[in-house]
């Protein structure tokens, strides 16, 4: 999976769909492949109530974002190269596109996130700084971040 959020306006959908149907060149050819792309939308009312107590970066936001998640699968290990590569390839153009309609938002889905992704850091900087210090007074020893495997890890302060 890989995920990239917007604001929803008509235009960035259409530019979704674009990217989306661009992105099926690279993978026509695969057998037994899967490509998926949904659009979730964010409605303020989900993330505002509390969202100065969360560590999601998301109390300066107004409106409706949208959550964008690829979610392909396929059969054949020979074949996750190309469609890592493929996923990449794609959540890069969406959020050039969005980029370029002023509509991008940094945030990112952990549950949808791809291991390339860097989940943490789209909370912003100061939700980074925040979930350090939680981690400082309540896992000193970085048990979580070293010795617990997998997952997206609090990186280490400057």
């Amino acid at each position: 999976m890989a995920t990239t959020t917007f604001v929803p306006t008509e235009a960035m959908i259409r530019e979704t769909y674009a990217a989306f149907d661009a992105s099926l060149a690279r993978v026509q050819n695969l057998t037994g492949i899967m490509w998926a792309m949904n659009i979730e939308p964010l409605p303020p009312q989900i993330y505002a109530r509390g969202s100065a107590d969360n560590a999601l970066g998301l109390a300066d936001r107004r409106g409706s974002l949208a959550v964008c998640l690829l979610s392909p699968a396929w059969s054949d290990a020979g074949q996750d190269d190309t469609v890592y590569a493929a996923a990449r390839s794609v959540m890069d153009d969406i959020e050039a596109r969005a980029k370029r309609l002023g509509v991008y938002d940094p945030y990112l889905y952990l549950g949808y996130a791809a291991p390339w992704q860097d989940v943490i850091a789209s909370y912003g900087p100061e939700s980074v700084a925040e979930l350090q210090a939680l981690r400082a007074r309540v896992d000193p020893g970085e048990v979580f971040t070293n010795k617990v495997p997998g997952g997206f890890k609090i990186p280490c302060p400057d």
